[in-house]
């Protein structure tokens, strides 16, 4: 009997001697990955933050006390403030507003100036006509038709 007893007693030893370390282990595991998710920085995204957005018109009024120029829309008018980081272009060269007439097209990218407000503050800006896209310089070979010999 005493015998039975004494198995019996080191199998409990036995079993909670090897058994506790793997759960003791496993909490540990488990406690670890909230903290390592923390301290791991975001995967940063393929896209840019957008700095600004494109707009596009024709100047109605230019403002050169103000270093500004007017685009009228069907409801609105708004006014675009350049400078000194300002890029402007006129066919696809370095220009100022002076070079700049009434009625010439106008595109570019802006930031707003304030919120609510109808000004714009430009990062860049092209006067003139929008230039014509580059094709590629590659030219297609045209298939060439074989005509069957007549054997």
């Amino acid at each position: 009997m005493k015998n039975i007893i004494t198995h019996i007693v080191a199998l409990c030893l036995f079993t909670t001697l090897f058994t506790s370390p793997q759960q003791i282990f496993a909490a540990q595991e488990k406690a670890k990955k909230p903290t390592e998710a923390i301290k791991k920085p975001a995967k940063e995204s393929v896209r840019k933050k957008r700095i600004g957005f494109p707009f596009n018109g024709k100047v109605s009024k230019i403002h050169k006390d103000k270093n500004s120029f007017t685009i009228k829309g069907k409801t609105t008018t708004r006014v675009f403030y350049l400078t000194k980081k300002s890029k402007v272009v006129k066919h696809g060269k370095p220009a100022k507003l002076s070079d700049v007439k009434i009625g010439e097209a106008v595109g570019g990218i802006v930031k707003r100036k304030g919120k609510g407000k109808n000004e714009y503050e430009v990062l860049s800006v092209r006067f003139g006509p929008k230039p014509a896209k580059k094709t590629g310089s590659k030219k297609k070979a045209k298939p060439v038709a074989v005509k069957p010999s007549g054997l």
